[in-house]
């Protein structure tokens, strides 16, 4: 029993109604204890300790020992008391219950994680006598939780990380980049010592490597000479996947499947011996079939591209065939715009737009009369008021087809000045499109380097000082500037 005389312990009023009030509690407390699997104790405003059961006493230690200690010092072996201990929040704001999840170190001084609930033990009055504490071992559910975090924290990486594959490819369409991409995050993500990737060969049956990541932990020769193997163990379809131990590496294969057909077999291994666990085989299968995509996108991508070039080529021998002196004009146009573009660092698929336009941007030109055309002097009003619509014929001409969607309204306003005394539409500055500013450009300076009907070409050296002129009112400063750039550099050859 309790030693009411004990001065750690908040005496009421009348000491025989608290000596009475204490051992009434303490028998409902010890009934309760007894139909619940969780930790009471009893605490006075000192923290003190009064009472605990016997869940308690198997976590901590017998009452005799641990009656009239602070609790801090008892359950987190503190010299001072936590800031937001639920007990001295009962007391302090007069709470009806407090709740926190605290950390306790046991008598075999095990750190054990619990769910603390703090309730207030009353007078008749309503005045705060003890806090009754009640403690849930929560460090099984605790870890479990901490597990899920893991868990959902390896699928948020493994969900990001597919998708910049994807977004790499999408953005770049350099399929030898976004592999090698995707390689390198799987080795990460599997925690691997390698990877790689190999391709089918349809017509011999046989694998050929075709990437790999690999740093320094395996020699060239020995390497191959696995990824051989493996690569050939990838193609047993009765299998999802093919796990073997080669001397002392342990690889992961699985194939890489787009439609019914077999196109590759990525790979994992590690230096040593190890089995892969389900979610490292699920993540590779995942990273597979991920990759059948971008490959199959990518075979798709290449056929309807080559599909482009043939029309592209076709339509421009139309317009070659109507005017000798464009011959060739199309594919210079293209050379210098595309080195326009990468000067000013466009991405791949704005340059591939652009070579498109550069082929096609007179196009248009299919509308008007021949005679026009070849006329070697100077155009009639009427005349010249024909040749400035060859850019809106051209736009339409080509508006339904879907690969040069962007690409039209380039094709239409090449001939805009940057001071907006262009046509057909007037545009001035920033609101010329970007591509169709760099066309202006590329197109113009190979017009004064060729010979026309109505002129002999001028010199590299006077068409560069004609640009020069001109920057700021037909041509856009920054596309002049990046242009002269390329010019005197080896890269472009104006011969």
């Amino acid at each position: 029993m309790v030693d009411l005389q004990s001065p750690n312990i908040l005496l009421a009023a009348d000491l025989k109604t608290a000596h009475g009030q204490l051992e009434s509690l303490e028998r409902s407390l010890v009934d309760i204890s007894r139909s619940i699997g969780a930790g009471l104790s009893l605490q006075d405003k000192n923290m003190n300790i009064i009472w605990i059961n016997d869940v308690h006493q198997e976590w901590f230690g017998p009452l005799e020992s641990l009656q009239g200690k602070k609790c801090y010092e008892v359950y987190e072996h503190r010299d001072h008391i936590c800031h937001h201990c639920p007990v001295k929040k009962v007391f302090d704001s007069n709470q009806d219950l407090c709740m926190r999840i605290r950390m306790g170190i046991t008598k075999d001084d095990q750190k054990r994680y619990f769910r603390i609930f703090a309730k207030p033990v009353r007078t008749e009055s309503g005045e705060i006598l003890y806090v009754l504490e009640l403690a849930q071992d929560i460090t099984a559910e605790r870890k479990q939780f901490r597990n899920l975090k893991n868990r959902l924290k390896f699928i948020e990486s493994e969900l990001s990380s597919i998708g910049k594959i994807t977004e790499d490819f999408v953005s770049t369409f350099e399929l030898d980049k976004t592999i090698k991409n995707a390689l390198s995050l799987t080795k990460s993500l599997l925690h691997a010592d390698g990877c790689c990737l190999h391709f089918i060969n349809e017509k011999k049956g046989s694998v050929i490597l075709r990437s790999r990541h690999i740093g320094n932990c395996l020699q060239d020769k020995e390497h191959r000479k696995l990824c051989a193997r493996f690569g050939a163990a990838g193609l047993m379809t009765e299998r999802p996947d093919v796990e073997e131990i080669v001397g002392k590496y342990a690889f992961l294969s699985v194939p890489i499947v787009f439609g019914k057909d077999i196109v590759g077999i990525l790979s994992v291994f590690n230096k040593k011996p190890y089995s892969f666990n389900d979610d490292e085989k699920l993540l590779l299968t995942t990273f597979a079939n991920q990759s059948a995509i971008i490959i199959g996108n990518e075979k798709l991508y290449r056929k309807l591209h080559m599909s482009y070039l043939s029309t592209i080529k076709a339509l421009v021998s139309t317009i070659e065939a109507k005017d000798p002196y464009t011959k060739g004009h199309s594919e210079k146009v293209t050379y210098y715009a595309i080195r326009i573009a990468r000067a000013l660092k466009l991405k791949k698929e704005l340059r591939r737009v652009l070579s498109y336009c550069g082929r096609l941007h007179d196009i248009g030109k299919i509308a008007i009369s021949d005679t026009i055309l070849n006329k070697p002097s100077t155009l009639t009003k009427e005349e010249f008021r024909q040749v400035t619509i060859h850019p809106v014929k051209g736009a339409d001409i080509l508006r339904h087809l879907d690969f040069l969607k962007d690409g039209v309204v380039a094709i239409r306003h090449h001939h805009e000045r940057y001071d907006g005394n262009g046509y057909p539409d007037g545009l001035k500055g920033d609101s010329i499109p970007l591509l169709a500013r760099i066309l202006s450009v590329a197109d113009s300076f190979d017009a004064m380097t060729s010979d026309r009907a109505y002129r002999p070409r001028m010199s590299v050296e006077d068409s560069v000082d004609e640009l020069k002129r001109c920057s700021g009112d037909q041509f856009d400063p920054m596309i002049i500037n990046a242009f002269l750039g390329v010019l005197n550099s080896a890269d472009l050859n104006t011969a």
